[in-house]
């Protein structure tokens, strides 16, 4: 099974966190990827955070990618516990709860990798139909043009 991350699940964006939760025991990165989509920057007032998220690009034409990390995922029970709960994503609601209460989704998606392969993966999708998105606090700056969130942050 596979991650593939595009922003703060990244180990160059959020290492700390990698090192606190120990996931280098339950994650491997493989390589780097992309995925279809486009990326926007959303900032959280209430928290003082900013943090990327991947908007689905549903037409057949689109040759918007995202670029990040993919991880090898060795134990998907114990990694995805810590991921889950970081994007607050809980698996246990129905479709209709998950619509409403889930800010990210995470769904098995297309990844072309850096080695040549089209694998499916794990990918966190921001939820803009959530209750949370639509608080007043959650602002979305606009789109990553370059896909990166990576060299995004360095340019800031």
């Amino acid at each position: 099974m596979y991650l593939f991350a595009y922003g703060t699940l990244q180990p160059a964006a959020n290492l700390s966190f990698f090192e606190r939760n120990e996931l280098t025991q339950w994650l491997t990165v493989y390589c780097r990827g992309t995925v279809g989509g486009e990326l926007v920057h959303v900032r959280n007032s209430q928290q003082h955070i900013d943090y990327p998220g991947l908007v689905q690009v549903r037409t057949a034409t689109s040759t918007s990618i995202v670029l990040g990390t993919v991880f090898e995922v060795i134990n998907p029970e114990a990694a995805f516990l810590v991921m889950d709960a970081y994007e607050e994503f809980n698996p246990k609601y129905t479709t209709a709860e998950s619509n409403t209460k889930n800010f990210y989704q995470r769904r098995e998606l297309p990844v072309q990798t850096e080695l040549g392969e089209l694998i499916m993966a794990q990918v966190y999708v921001l939820n803009k139909n959530s209750d949370y998105y639509k608080k007043d606090f959650i602002t979305e700056i606009g789109p990553v043009k370059n896909g990166d969130w990576l060299s995004y942050l360095d340019l800031q």
